[in-house]
């Protein structure tokens, strides 16, 4: 038996020593990853006053001094997609269940009998161009991305007691019964990305970024008075959002 374990030892050394050499993961030039984790999208917003554009200053129109609004953090399931065009650097794009937001009126729109004011689906495709740090065979790898992404609003529906509202405010008290509606302009805007993997085999690991998107949007609101009239106003809204995703990758 001694005899045995003594021929066997190089054996086990080689094994080893070669298990030890393979990849951590194999994120290498043509490379496929695949994640599907959970997504944080945290506004950092401010607004303008909500103006009303066709309404002289003189029958209340204008900017509406005191008026903000406030949009909800959200948490979305998420996935990305990447390809690895050189063992460093890869093309990603994220995708996943488009966030539903709630909209709260601030300062003189902050009174809870009219909020919240809105809810709103919001949609985007960002594509970021990423460098990955260290080599394909270490389990640990951070990134920087850099890239675009398209977002839109839709889905936009103006709650019953903020159209009550405003129809009151813009027939001085006479009616409620005015009907609002809303749209939002898509925007392309810049992503700054930063984040990490971790390898837990060849094909398994894990996920981690934080992403900036310098993002704006203005809601343009029509209202259309028991009259016949129609009065439209808007609404800036600087969201800036910080989007955390953390998730599970596969690798092909």
């Amino acid at each position: 038996m001694q005899a045995l374990a003594h021929r066997l030892k190089p054996i086990a050394a080689a094994t080893l020593a070669f298990g030890l050499a393979l990849p951590a993961m194999a994120q290498t030039a043509g490379s496929h990853v695949v994640s599907v984790g959970a997504l944080r999208y945290q506004p950092n917003d401010s607004s303008d006053p909500l103006n009303i554009t066709n309404v002289p200053a003189a029958a209340g129109g204008g900017p509406q001094a005191g008026s903000g609004f406030t949009i909800s953090a959200e948490t979305t399931l998420a996935f990305t997609y990447e390809y690895f065009i050189t063992d460093n650097i890869g093309i990603e794009v994220l995708g996943g269940v488009p966030p539903k937001h709630t909209l709260k009126g601030t300062g003189t729109l902050g009174a809870d009998a009219i909020n919240p004011l809105a809810t709103v689906r919001q949609y985007s495709v960002p594509v970021l161009l990423r460098w990955h740090f260290n080599e394909p065979t270490d389990r640990f790898r951070p990134y920087v991305g850099l890239g675009a992404a398209y977002t839109w609003f839709d889905e936009i529906r103006i709650t019953p007691q903020f159209q009550q509202a405003l129809s009151l405010k813009l027939t001085r008290g006479a009616s409620g019964a005015g009907v609002t509606t809303a749209s939002v302009d898509g925007r392309l805007k810049p992503v700054f990305n930063v984040g990490a993997t971790y390898a837990f085999d060849k094909n398994w690991g894990a996920i981690a970024s934080v992403s900036y998107m310098p993002l704006d949007a203005t809601a343009k609101l029509t209202t259309t008075l028991p009259t016949g009239a129609v009065v439209r106003s808007e609404g800036k809204l600087d969201i800036n959002p910080v989007i955390m995703y953390l998730g599970v990758t596969r690798t092909f």
